[in-house]
């Protein structure tokens, strides 16, 4: 086994705790009796907003394939969680609502999540700063990637 492969590897690092988050968060559904949905579901949760309805918007933020979304959306509009809608201007474009089970869950899960991050400094895992510090240092490593994907995207548009 390569040991340098280990040693303080934050791509390691992050995907162990990716793994664990999934399945905790996988385990949550399950409990509160949002099966079949598991944590890939929300993707769909996370980019619809009034702004951002359509599946190649909410796919381009997600940073999946329009038809990875589209499936996505299908099982969590089988459930009754979203409606979709044909845009009243471009019949070529589905927009994508709440329903009011959807807003309950979307409202339930954020709050399970948030317990869930708050048991980590309840249980002292880590500090309060050390969450926060934590949060802050992903949000940059977040913005420098969105912001090297955004160059990349200009560059090949300016061509």
């Amino acid at each position: 086994m390569n040991l340098l492969l280990h040693d303080r590897n934050l791509m390691r690092l992050l995907r162990m705790v990716k793994r664990h988050m999934t399945a905790q968060i996988t385990d949550i559904f399950a409990t509160r009796g949002y099966a079949p949905l598991t944590a890939r579901h929300l993707q769909i949760f996370e980019n619809l907003s009034h702004e951002t309805n359509s599946i190649v918007q909410m796919a381009h933020q997600a940073g999946i394939s329009k038809q990875a979304m589209g499936k996505l959306l299908k099982e969590v509009e089988g459930e009754g969680y979203v409606q979709t809608v044909t845009d009243k201007h471009d019949s070529r474009v589905q927009r994508i609502f709440l329903t009011e089970k959807g807003e309950r869950f979307m409202a339930d899960m954020f709050e399970q999540i948030r317990k869930y991050q708050l048991e980590f400094v309840f249980n002292k895992i880590i500090s309060d700063t050390e969450l926060e510090t934590v949060m802050d240092t992903f949000t940059k490593i977040l913005t420098h990637y969105e912001a090297e994907e955004y160059r990349s995207l200009n560059v090949k548009h300016s061509k």
